[in-house]
């Protein structure tokens, strides 16, 4: 059984430089369309602030008493909505997926009952771009200007992949208004960069570079066919002039060369290289001829390296708890500190959704909306001065003492039994790397459990936090016990390991651990951590299953499944792997990224970003259910040939 991935021409584009298209998932012959998605966080003055595509609301609410809810009126006529959505009291809103180039008014109602009335003055807003502070890399080169500014024409963005341009966000400076207007958004006449000085820089928006060069299967033996897939995007602004030549090499020798019709702007194609597999290690390079000087000829993923070994390797646990491996999408009510994909979605604290344990079904309710009852939380342990502060809960890390504020352990597991009674699962998150300074484990062994560098200093990758070293045996005893404690206490269904999967090949010098100092032995650390913390955490729960955060493929060796980033960054990691075995879950800021990522045969990673779109995101996952022995429980095989440079045939 196979389906079909498009990449679709549209003027649109995926971070990660994959070519962000509008892209079109036939999967059963259904197609995706762009919905607004949202976000919540904090409080304050009825405010709006213009962004990529979305208008940031904040507003206080205080003064008003006696409501039942709020409603967030908005549309393009002034005094005329036509969309709008219902809100908890005094959050921040976010209205995302907005067209660019249009400028919307919004209204705030307060509800009670029957009765409506209008909060504050209606405001309008712009997402046409906005304004960026902080210091500026250009071409790798630090333009010594203290802001930028972004504009757009015809609806689209500047973003800064398209002319290698970083942002350094921790040196905030302030932001410079180019028109004039308020809400610095009105679209300008022209691409422009405005900076500080008023300086005009040009960009070269012509750029034709491989977005993605990847290969299949991930664990390859010798005299086995291996696909490899290279996609050729179009980053710029205007269309390439004439065809674009590319031309597949292995260890120096041209094996395939094609012609790519005219790209226009932001559209990619793919091309695909089939080959016998030979033992040994080989380098693979996809080279492109742009049709001008103003074209790249080389990016980040125009070459790889790939290891055929004589016999292929185990690298997976095989015994996976049954309803973990049944498991195609979980779902994160806040996105706080929940690694992986979750992190690119508004930022959101579980206080704005819920007051208490005793409300865990609702939050089940908003999962099984977009079709799973799997709910992954963060957010639910004690904070520093218990929670006064929203944020100060997921900061302290270190104890997962059930939060006070919510109505402590016996309220957290009658909320958990009260979703297992409607048939949902509970995983928690937990931090292997490190502890916050003001926990009661930082305060009394930081110190002793942190890795230090060969100059005796603490690193300290993560502000106020003590970066853990997997081999002291003491925090190795701390963290079985605290999972234990969860497993046992909560009776919950798994457990998330954070940053596992990302933080490797760190050198410890503590002379206080069970390692040689200096001894570059902190990967297999991890993995003997991982291991027997889950092995302890399993004597309470045989069926509980273990996730990390992250694409470390030895992981999975000792965990059942892992959250990574989105489907560029993974399509763009050398070796799709096993699908089906790698249990990897995978999200993104927008409905293209989940497409894609259901398309080759990912599951999802979801969060209050696609609520909006759960009715379609419900209809994928029963598909996908409906298909499960070949799309879940089935091989991924490869991409199959196909004329068509806009379709991506996957062999399931």
């Amino acid at each position: 059984m196979w389906f079909k991935y498009s990449f679709a021409k549209s003027d649109r584009r995926l971070p990660g430089r994959i070519g962000h298209a509008r892209h079109i998932l036939a999967f059963l012959m259904f197609v995706a369309a762009l919905t607004p998605a949202i976000g919540l966080g904090g409080t304050g003055g009825l405010d709006v602030t213009a962004g990529y595509g979305y208008l940031d609301l904040r507003w206080d609410a205080a003064p008003v008493s006696d409501v039942d809810s709020f409603e967030i009126r908005w549309g393009t006529t002034p005094g005329f909505p036509d969309n709008s959505v219902e809100i908890r009291p005094q959050t921040r809103y976010q209205i995302t997926g907005l067209t660019n180039g249009k400028t919307y008014h919004v209204q705030l109602w307060a509800k009670r009952g029957d009765d409506e009335w209008q909060v504050g003055p209606e405001r309008k807003g712009a997402p046409t771009g906005g304004c960026i502070p902080g210091d500026v890399t250009r071409n790798g080169i630090v333009d010594a200007q203290d802001a930028i500014m972004f504009q757009k024409k015809s609806g689209r963005s500047i973003w800064p992949e398209m002319s290698k341009i970083t942002i350094d966000w921790d040196k905030m400076t302030d932001c410079v208004d180019v028109d004039g207007d308020e809400l610095m958004g009105e679209p300008e006449t022209e691409y422009a960069l405005q900076t500080s000085s008023d300086l005009l820089l040009e960009i070269p928006f012509k750029n034709v570079r491989v977005s993605l060069l990847t290969y299949l299967p991930a664990t390859v033996s010798v005299g086995e066919e291996v696909y490899f897939l290279g996609v050729v995007s179009n980053q710029g602004d205007i269309p390439t002039s004439g065809f674009v030549g590319v031309s597949w090499m292995i260890d120096g020798i041209i094996l395939k060369e094609e012609l790519i019709d005219s790209l226009e702007a932001q559209e990619s194609a793919t091309t695909f290289l089939y080959w016998t597999a030979e033992w040994g290690y080989h380098n693979v390079n996809l080279i492109i001829y742009p049709p001008d000087a103003n074209s790249m000829d080389v990016s980040d993923y125009g070459y790889l390296s790939i290891e055929v070994p004589r016999e292929p390797k185990n690298l997976v646990r095989d015994e996976i708890p049954g309803w973990f491996s049944e498991t195609v999408a979980i779902y994160a009510p806040s996105s706080e500190t929940s690694g992986g994909s979750l992190l690119t979605i508004p930022v959101q604290v579980l206080c704005e959704k819920i007051n208490s344990f005793y409300e865990l079904p609702a939050l089940l309710d908003e999962a099984q909306r977009m079709g799973t009852s799997v709910l992954y939380l963060t957010d639910f342990w004690e904070g520093i001065g218990r929670c006064e502060d929203p944020y100060s809960c997921w900061v302290n890390k270190g104890e997962y003492k059930a939060r006070t504020d919510f109505g402590g352990e016996k309220a957290f597991r009658e909320g958990i039994e009260a979703v297992h009674e409607q048939d949902g699962r509970v995983i928690l998150y937990v931090e292997p790397f490190i502890i916050h300074v003001d926990s009661e484990a930082g305060h009394a062994h930081g110190a002793e459990w942190s890795m230090i560098d060969e100059d005796g200093r603490y690193y300290d990758p993560y502000v106020n936090n003590w970066t853990l070293c997997p081999d002291s045996l003491e925090w190795l005893d701390y963290l079985s016990r605290v999972c234990f404690d969860l497993t046992d206490s909560l009776v919950i269904d798994g457990l998330y390991f954070d940053s596992y999967g990302f933080q490797w090949d760190w050198v410890c010098h503590s002379p206080l651990h069970d390692h040689p100092p200096g001894g570059n032995n902190f990967n297999y650390a991890a993995y003997k951590l991982l291991r027997e913390v889950s092995a302890v955490s399993k004597s309470a729960n045989p069926d509980l299953a273990i996730m990390t955060e992250g694409p470390e493929r030895d992981m999975f060796r000792y965990v059942d499944g892992s959250q990574d980033w989105d489907i560029a960054k993974v399509l763009s990691t050398p070796g799709l792997e096993s699908l089906n075995r790698y249990r990897l879950f995978l999200g993104g800021y927008n409905i293209d990224s989940i497409n894609l990522a259901a398309g080759f045969g990912y599951n999802l990673a979801l969060g209050p970003l696609q609520l909006m779109d759960a009715d379609y995101i419900r209809y994928l996952l029963s598909a996908r259910r409906e298909l499960k022995d070949a799309l879940v429980h089935g091989l991924h095989r490869g991409i199959l040939s196909c004329d068509s440079t806009y379709i991506i045939p996957n062999l399931f």
